[in-house]
């Protein structure tokens, strides 16, 4: 009996197959060469020349892929376009960088290699480096039968930029009173695809008997590569934002620095058709938000000195009061907790603060270790969230407080007269977000009693002091002071209403101090 002889082609992998679509793309890649020195494709790694021009260049490198778009183009067996979109998911990225795409190389996994599908994929790609003034370097093709099922496959890019050092685009290039400008997107890019595909399954759609959706579900993602280094290059922009995978929001958040937020004003957002259907199918306007660009694919900040609309018209090709919206920054609200024991003089003073138009802070929770707290009136008064926790058991009481913190999304932490020592592990939770007020000029006078110490020690000046709290008692580091003379007729009493006059107006100045 003569035994049959296992090869790599009868377990599903044509590696013949494959060497003819490197073949292809070695000639693709021929014609758009130019003047290139390098030769990549086929060999083991690919090498290019950073360009001279960069004084002090920095390498930024990206990836990502296009999702379950790749699903619609099963749908309609067209491939020509999802080329173009995985180029632009990473060029896209590197230009927030203010990086020059440089090269670019693509993954592709199919169950079993078809030339075709795979040649026009390619061709999209192509395409994609060329709007992106990018060179394709090489990549890979693995075919994986038993992995994928039969006709599915997924793409992945990489894509590598340069910039010089000096012109990388920073949070810390944002101030306040910038402005933000939306670019319009070309339709969905290529996120949102899942829950595209849900609508459609769902709502029992056949793509291929709708010319709308057709069009706009594979329409590629727009590439901003060119018009946003022409801002960058002409010195226009601080920074930028590709919106992406969760919307307006997440996006324009990931480029702003702490303490600075983005005042959206979405009525001046161009919307598209595409969206307008997808929000007729039940999807809420807080799911569309998150879930697609809905309009706006790529988001940059100027300088208002610097808007010279005639310029950005002609840099962007696209009119800017019918397709940009025009957004300020102002100062982002820090949500915080303020923790009380007693009559919550103090909380009563950072409350009227944060209502001011230049605090910096809300106040969104108010906790007590006591129902006796005079300061829990306050939180009625101002409508303001309390809690009420006995500390009978130590750690669950932290562990619930830390919880209850969590979901009401509090950053930042007062102490005002809060007579619990807060344990080691909670403080490293929230290190550098809890900060306390003390009645003397620390490091002196650490604890209690602090007014009749400095009499009795026949101080020459006392005061108060605004400190970070850390594992020790009142050791933290500090943040301000605010000294008082101590006169001879002083007595505990007397000391203690001038050194709480003196902490009204300490408290707000340290938090000013914070975060500016």
């Amino acid at each position: 009996m003569k035994k049959e002889k296992f090869t790599y082609e009868k377990s599903g992998v044509n590696i013949n197959a494959a060497d003819n679509f490197v073949k292809f793309i070695s000639s693709i890649s021929s014609n758009n060469k130019g003047k290139k020195k390098f030769n990549n494709i086929g060999g083991f790694g690919s090498i290019s020349n950073i360009p001279k021009y960069f004084k002090n260049p920095k390498i930024v490198a990206c990836t990502d892929g296009v999702g379950t778009k790749i699903e619609i183009a099963n749908i309609l067996n067209k491939y020509d376009t999802i080329g173009i979109d995985l180029v632009a998911m990473s060029v896209n990225d590197l230009i927030v960088q203010g990086a020059r795409p440089l090269l670019f190389l693509d993954y592709i996994s199919i169950n079993k290699i078809n030339l075709k599908k795979l040649k026009s994929i390619l061709k999209g790609i192509v395409k994609g480096c060329k709007i992106s003034n990018c060179e394709l370097v090489g990549g890979e093709t693995a075919e994986m039968p038993g992995t994928y099922e039969k006709g599915k496959f997924d793409i992945a890019g990489f894509a590598v930029g340069v910039v010089d050092e000096k012109k990388i685009l920073k949070k810390k290039n944002i101030k306040q009173n910038d402005l933000i400008l939306a670019i319009p997107s070309s339709g969905v890019h290529s996120n949102g695809y899942s829950l595209v595909r849900y609508v459609l399954k769902n709502k029992k759609i056949n793509l291929n008997n709708n010319n709308f959706l057709r069009k706009e579900l594979l329409k590629p993602t727009k590439i901003y590569v060119k018009e946003v280094l022409n801002l960058i290059d002409n010195k226009l922009i601080n920074s930028c934002a590709n919106i992406t995978g969760g919307g307006l929001e997440d996006n324009i958040q990931r480029v702003i620095p702490d303490g600075l937020v983005a005042d959206i004003d979405l009525n001046k957002v161009k919307t598209k058709k595409i969206f307008k259907w997808l929000k007729k199918n039940n999807i809420d306007d807080k799911e569309m938000l998150k879930t697609f660009n809905c309009g706006v694919g790529f988001c940059l900040s100027f300088l208002l000195k610097n808007i010279n609309l005639m310029l950005l018209e002609k840099l962007l090709q696209v009119k800017i009061k019918l397709n940009l919206m025009v957004k300020l920054t102002g100062l982002k609200k820090i949500k915080t907790a303020v923790f009380i024991s007693g009559t919550g003089s103090n909380l009563k003073n950072l409350i009227e603060f944060s209502k001011e138009k230049r605090s910096p802070i809300t106040i969104d929770l108010i906790i007590s270790n006591t129902s006796q707290a005079k300061g829990l009136q306050l939180a009625n008064r101002f409508s303001i969230k309390k809690k009420i926790f006995d500390y009978k058991n130590f750690r669950n009481t932290e562990k619930d407080i830390t919880a209850l913190l969590k979901k009401e999304k509090i950053e930042f932490i007062c102490l005002a007269g809060f007579m619990k020592i807060l344990s080691n592990d909670f403080i490293k939770k929230f290190n550098g977000k809890i900060v306390n007020i003390h009645p003397s000029l620390l490091p002196k006078y650490k604890g209690l009693n602090t007014h009749n110490r400095a009499i009795k020690n026949k101080d020459k000046f006392s005061g108060c002091t605004v400190h970070y709290v850390a594992a020790k008692l009142d050791s933290g580091k500090i943040i301000l002071q605010k000294k008082i003379k101590l006169l001879i007729k002083d007595n505990e009493v007397s000391l203690a209403k001038k050194v709480l006059v003196q902490e009204h107006k300490l408290y707000p100045a340290a938090i000013m101090k914070i975060f500016n």
